[in-house]
């Protein structure tokens, strides 16, 4: 007479499924972003505030790529019940004891040709067990395939099997078009490399190809770190250059520059947005003007309108982030104000019903 039972460790798959979901939560990535943050600090105050600025971008960066992992992760445990991936220590162990191997090695291998990650018991499990996992054949008893055969061999002809070699290339595999990725998909990035190595015709050739593909809609404001006239020519490219020799001055002084430039950027930023405003409202309505129909004239002078109160909204930001004069936003906000009455007036009438 025995106690042991090792089935009191069975689950339903729904029960499975929160302990996997459970497992992913406990990834501690807070902590990898704080530990990113202590290192930069250090760095910054020890070394440079560039140094101490690609370290935080770094953990950062590493932090969001398992943040996505992650959520992979969860997706396939909460849509299709794929759980032996995540499970480990005693776990994976009942679990596979409960489902059987060839469950386990299913699942494993759904999960590594997705890429996603294995537990150390898992990968283990994987591992030991690669001989045994099946290889996805062609379907050669299915119908089709037998009336194939069948035909040529009424023809007196014997199929004919072509082979296709390819000699793997690790040197052509790892080529990326470097100057793409950088401006295809307009993301924070990081580029590092010894003195001399090309970073500023790298970056300088990303930003003319980001300005071809994206015209006008693409602002680019550029922060020069070497202030070097033979390199004047990378930032030509640029709407908008801050320009100062990073090598040469003391730490405090470039975190002051690199703050002060980040400033310029946002009050670059909303001028712009002004500009793009202001000149929407005389196209809107000239484009409505020159319409053939009363109906398609009082739309443009809608948009013409919105244009008109997101321009008050942004001169109104603008005021308080005092990006010029107080005195000199008070007659322009009540010339905004004016047009829009003008404006109002305008559609009122056009919708009244002709007489």
């Amino acid at each position: 007479m025995t106690r042991f039972n090792p089935e009191k460790n069975n689950k339903t798959p729904e029960e499975w499924s929160e302990v996997a979901l459970k497992t992913t939560q406990e990834n501690h990535l807070q902590w990898n972003v704080i530990g990113g943050i202590v290192l930069g600090a250090l760095a910054a105050s020890t070394a440079s505030p560039i140094t101490g600025g690609l370290i935080v971008g770094y953990f950062l960066w590493d932090s969001w790529k398992k943040a996505g992992e992650i959520q992979r992760t969860q997706a396939a445990i909460a849509e299709l019940g794929c759980v032996a991936q995540v499970l480990d220590g005693d776990d994976f162990a009942d679990y596979a004891r409960q489902v059987g191997n060839e469950a386990v090695i299913e699942e494993l291998k759904f999960a590594s040709e997705r890429g996603l990650a294995l537990s150390d018991a898992a990968a283990d499990f994987y591992d030991d067990n690669a001989a045994t996992i099946p290889k996805t054949l062609p379907d050669t008893t299915s119908p089709l395939m037998a009336t194939a055969k069948t035909l040529l061999e009424k023809a007196g002809l014997q199929p004919q099997i072509q082979t296709i070699a390819n000699t793997y290339n690790p040197i052509a595999a790892l080529q990326i078009d470097i100057i793409s990725e950088i401006s295809d998909r307009i993301t924070n990035t990081f580029i590092i490399g010894i003195p001399g190595s090309g970073k500023g015709m790298l970056v300088s050739n990303a930003i003319r190809q980001a300005k071809r593909s994206y015209g006008s809609a693409l602002k680019v404001f550029a922060i020069d770190p070497k202030n070097d006239p033979k390199e004047a020519g990378y930032y030509d490219c640029c709407d908008y250059v801050e320009r100062f020799n990073c090598m040469d001055a003391k730490p405090k002084t470039v975190a002051a520059f690199i703050e002060e430039s980040f400033k310029k950027s946002e009050l670059y930023g909303l001028t712009s947005q002004i500009r793009r405003s202001a000149v929407s409202v005389p196209a809107n309505i000239a484009e409505g003007y020159g319409r053939q129909y009363r109906n398609e004239y009082i739309q443009f002078l809608h948009i013409a309108l919105g244009s008109l109160r997101e321009l008050d909204t942004e001169l109104i930001i603008a005021k308080e982030v005092s990006l010029a004069e107080e005195s000199l936003f008070i007659p322009l906000m009540n010339e905004v104000e004016e047009m829009q009455s003008i404006m109002v007036s305008t559609l009122n009438k056009l919708k009244q019903p002709k007489q």
